[in-house]
């Protein structure tokens, strides 16, 4: 989608850009973990909270250093996401992505270009899944220190409107004039993949029951109260961004068959940005190339001017006859509602989505 820019950050908001202490290993600023009384224990399946999270982001660190071809490099995705697309759950399908993975030791710099008034956001993410998100273009410089951990993700996101021309715009003339300027350039660390993704299948069922995901992206460890929901949250929606940026609602049928067809109505949320509604498989993959999102961009609304009506389907003719179709190909699916500059942070966070029902 394309918006006018925020000329200032949000960074303010989360964390200094000035500080120059020493890094400290991940999570050694905070009390071990205690996840026994959880529902979905980490430990269920081997890990503790701290290894499971630290393991989560030195996977797709790994994965992005691998694409792009070493570290402080950025791999441009020149389309959207599709269901191949499996680099991290629960991808975007509003945006185009520039992903790289940075060596933190010795500090580093990000250039965001501008693009008149289109969207477009960068967050760094550590091996905490701790964040610094912000708005706009702008040159960001980050001093050695600043971020606990070895590594951190570097996530730009552009929005589009999705139509080739403006994809192929973003790509020919935006990502190419983005770029990490970095200090140092050592490899990832290595992590125990079977054993990340063995947890994950568990971890996520936590992530599959949660009302929301308001809260769950913090600027600091320090700053979690909640670790249960905080560990839920990242195992389906690794790189959450703050609330003032983004809010997310997971809505879904229960125990969803792939052969029935289910139908949801809400009111839109009001936002600054855009809204969407995307569908994805148990492990909160995408299932389909095309139908997988519904958004502000190609909803048909209600008569009312407010309100959305959304099917889903496994058959895309049946699916057609209706205004906003999503296409759905596996039991146990899930969808997620995504709110961009939300107006009102303390409305949404109260939002109750309703529940999908079959259709008559």
């Amino acid at each position: 989608m394309k918006r006018k820019l925020k000329t200032t950050t949000l960074a303010a908001l989360f964390a200094s850009t000035a500080l120059s202490a020493m890094a400290a290993d991940p999570f050694s600023t905070v009390a071990t973990v205690d996840s026994s009384g959880w529902k979905y224990d980490p430990a269920d399946t081997g890990m503790t909270v701290e290894q499971f999270v630290n393991a989560e982001g030195l996977h797709i660190m790994t994965n992005m250093q691998n694409m792009a071809g070493g570290v402080n490099k950025l791999f441009h995705f020149t389309e959207l996401a599709s269901a191949d697309t499996v680099w991290v759950v629960s991808p975007n399908n509003d945006v185009i992505y520039s992903v790289g993975t940075v060596d933190l030791s010795e500090g580093f710099t990000v250039h965001v270009p501008e693009d008149g008034d289109r969207y477009i956001t960068l967050q760094i993410i550590t091996q905490e899944h701790t964040a610094s998100s912000h708005v706009g273009a702008g040159v960001y410089e980050f001093a050695k220190g600043h971020f606990n951990g070895t590594h951190a993700i570097v996530g730009i996101r552009v929005g589009t409107d999705a139509t080739a021309e403006d994809v192929k715009h973003i790509v020919e003339n935006v990502q190419p004039r983005m770029r990490i300027v970095a200090n140092s350039a050592e490899p990832v660390p290595a992590y125990d993949e079977e054993q990340l993704l063995k947890t994950r299948a568990h971890v996520i069922q936590g992530y599959n029951e949660l009302p929301n995901l308001n809260g769950a992206a913090v600027a600091k460890v320090e700053n979690i109260t909640d670790w249960e929901k905080f560990t839920y949250a990242l195992s389906g929606g690794w790189g959450m961004n703050f609330d003032e940026i983004s809010m997310y609602a997971p809505t879904l049928p229960v125990s969803a068959d792939q052969n029935k067809c289910y139908t949801i109505t809400f009111d839109t949320p009001e936002v600054n940005d855009f809204w969407s509604v995307t569908v994805y498989n148990s492990q909160n993959y995408l299932m389909a190339d095309d139908y997988n999102i519904v958004n502000t961009g190609n909803a048909t609304l209600n008569e009312d001017g407010k309100s959305v009506t959304i099917h889903a389907t496994n058959n895309i003719a049946d699916g057609e006859k209706y205004d906003n179709f999503l296409l759905v190909s596996e039991d146990n699916w899930t969808a997620l509602l995504r709110a961009y500059g939300v107006k009102d942070v303390k409305a949404f966070a109260n939002f109750d989505a309703p529940d999908w029902t079959e259709c008559n």
